[in-house]
C-alpha cells in the first residue's frame, strides 16, 4: 500500500457551541448540532476500522497460505474504505 494506513487521520476543525459542535472539513463542507458524545463515537468508529485495518494487514504480511493473505488484504482495504468513508461524510 502506498500509504501507511495506521497514521491515516481526519483533519476536522472543531467549533464548540453550547451543547453542540460544528465540524467543517478540508472541503469546507460544515456538519452542525453534532453532541460531544456523537463526535467521540465517530472518532471510535474511525479509529475501530483503521486499528483493524492495520491488523489484518499484519496478518496478511505474515501469513504463508496465498487465499489468506488475500482474504486478510481484501478485509484490510475494506477497513480503510469504511473509515475514510466515514470520514469523508463529515
Amino acid at each position: 500500500m502506498s500509504e501507511n494506513i495506521c497514521q491515516l487521520s481526519a483533519h476536522i476543525f472543531l467549533q464548540f457551541g453550547g451543547n453542540a459542535i460544528s465540524i467543517t472539513n478540508e472541503r469546507g463542507i460544515t456538519m452542525t448540532g453534532l453532541k460531544q458524545s456523537e463526535l467521540n463515537w465517530i472518532r471510535e468508529v474511525v479509529s475501530a476500522h483503521l486499528t483493524t485495518s492495520c491488523k489484518l494487514n499484519d496478518y496478511a504480511n505474515q501469513v504463508e497460505d496465498p487465499q489468506l493473505q488475500k482474504m486478510f488484504a481484501k478485509s484490510s482495504t475494506e477497513a480503510k474504505t469504511a473509515a475514510q468513508n466515514l470520514i469523508n461524510m463529515l
